[in-house]
């Protein structure tokens, strides 16, 4: 099988480290890289998977390079930070494209300065083959000659009225994996000393009846101790918490947020956490945090912020 992929390309760089605090003047974490991975991105990946299940691929993409920088914390796999360089590319020639015979043309384009809408149009005409667009551009017309349409549940969300009128039966919408439940939502994260005790559960309690109306203001709840899975499974089974409690027992997430402090209890001086809440806004952005929390009224003031968050 021959086919033509036509679209941007980068590099898509991962650089794993090392997070252990919060830096003290903003609050953000402090990374310490360690290693980095750099694979080729966007039409280019494309590309080499269709290469690897055998297909023999021409690939049409722009020379100026595209960076996509991606702050990673080793220990949980999650993305802190992402950096783009260069976003815009030059232009197609399309005067440059091969006259050969395809079995199918797949056009990534992902809103970089490549390709126009009639640079699209142009290419699905020219070759008699199935075309396969996935793109970041808003439907409209212009898709009309194309075999086949991918995009993502978002994307979906936003074209969904174009989609349903006359594109539905051409469009792939993908769901994104689980890791990505959160991408687009603002994210409460509350982080409390111990499972089952009696000012922990009133808290996630509070939570817990206020959750639909989190959820209505675009908002998840994630609850952090240092507790095990199978503890917090039972403190949720019990309490019906509506949301998920993340197991700390390292406590690496306590200290990239600062929340490991010194405590004392009938004159015994420990270790523990400090009772507080951070907000993480939809463009994952930390945008309040409260420490030293006083668990009555807590969770109604968190909801307020949220609803008049910008």
């Amino acid at each position: 099988m021959k086919i033509l992929v036509i679209g941007e390309t980068c590099d898509d760089i991962f650089i794993y480290g090392e997070v252990s605090r919060l830096n003290p003047e903003a609050p953000v974490p402090i990374i310490i890289p360690k290693y980095q991975i750099v694979n080729k991105g966007m039409a280019e990946n494309v590309a080499n998977n269709l290469k690897s299940l055998g297909s023999h691929v021409d690939l049409i993409c722009n020379q100026s390079l595209i960076k996509k920088i991606r702050y990673v914390d080793d220990s949980y796999n999650y993305i802190l930070l992402r950096i783009d360089e260069g976003d815009i590319c030059d232009r197609i020639d399309l005067n440059n494209l091969p006259n050969d015979d395809y079995s199918a043309v797949v056009v990534g384009d992902y809103n970089k300065g490549f390709l126009s809408e009639d640079d699209i149009k142009f290419i699905s005409k020219k070759y008699s083959c199935p075309t396969f667009l996935d793109t970041k551009k808003e439907l409209g017309d212009w898709v009309r000659d194309i075999n086949y349409i991918k995009i993502n549940n978002s994307e979906y969300q936003r074209n969904k009225d174009v989609i349903d009128s006359h594109l539905l039966n051409k469009t792939i919408i993908t769901r994104g994996k689980v890791g990505c439940d959160f991408n687009g939502k603002n994210l409460v994260l509350y982080f409390y000393p111990k499972d089952s005790t009696p000012g922990c559960t009133t808290e996630g309690q509070n939570f817990r009846d206020l959750y639909e109306e989190f959820q209505a203001n675009n908002t998840e709840i994630i609850g952090v101790s240092r507790e095990s899975i199978k503890s917090h499974e039972n403190f949720k089974e019990k309490q019906s918490f509506p949301f998920e409690l993340l197991s700390d027992p390292d406590e690496k997430v306590c200290k990239a947020y600062d929340v490991m402090k010194l405590k004392s209890m009938y004159g015994r001086e420990y270790i523990g956490v400090d009772r507080s809440t951070f907000i993480i806004d939809a463009n994952s952005k930390l945008v309040k945090e409260w420490r030293g929390v006083k668990v009555k009224g807590h969770a109604d003031e968190v909801l307020d912020f949220i609803q008049n968050l910008d």
